[in-house]
C-alpha cells in the first residue's frame, strides 16, 4: 500500500515560486514534478488567501483640495421652464449665486438645473 507524505507551506511556496517561473500550466508543471493538481491548487489557493490577509489595505486617497477657474460676469437673471414646471431662477448678485425656487417645484427637475450649472461651471 502507498504511503502519503505531507508537506508543509515551505514546501508547497517552492513548488509555487518555481511553477510561477516554469512557463508552464499547472497541471504540466504537476504532471512534471509528480504533484497531484488538487493538493497544489489547494496550497495555492491557500498561500494566496495569506499573503493577502497580511498585506495592509492602501490608505485612503487623499482627496484634497481642487482649484476651478471661474470667470466672474456682471450679474445675470436666468429663467427656466420645462413642460410647465414653474420656474426657477438663478442669479449672481454680489459675488455669489442665489437660486430661487418657488414651492411645489419638482425635486427631480430642480437636481437637473443644479447638475446643469455645475457642469457649465467646469
Amino acid at each position: 500500500m502507498a504511503t502519503r507524505t505531507r508537506h508543509g507551506q515551505d514546501y508547497w511556496q517552492h513548488h509555487l515560486e518555481r511553477w510561477g517561473k516554469s512557463g508552464q500550466t499547472q497541471v504540466q508543471y504537476c504532471a512534471s514534478a509528480g504533484l497531484s493538481i488538487t493538493t497544489f491548487c489547494r496550497w495555492k489557493s491557500r498561500l494566496t488567501d495569506a499573503i493577502v490577509r497580511k498585506t495592509p489595505a492602501p490608505p485612503p486617497a487623499d482627496k484634497g483640495v481642487s482649484l476651478i477657474p471661474v470667470r466672474l460676469a456682471p450679474p445675470v437673471s436666468v429663467a427656466t421652464s420645462l413642460d410647465g414646471v414653474r420656474e426657477i431662477r438663478i442669479r449672481f448678485d454680489s459675488g455669489q449665486w442665489i437660486v430661487d425656487v418657488p414651492s411645489g417645484v419638482n425635486s427631480e427637475h430642480l437636481v437637473g438645473v443644479l447638475k446643469a450649472i455645475a457642469g457649465a461651471s467646469q
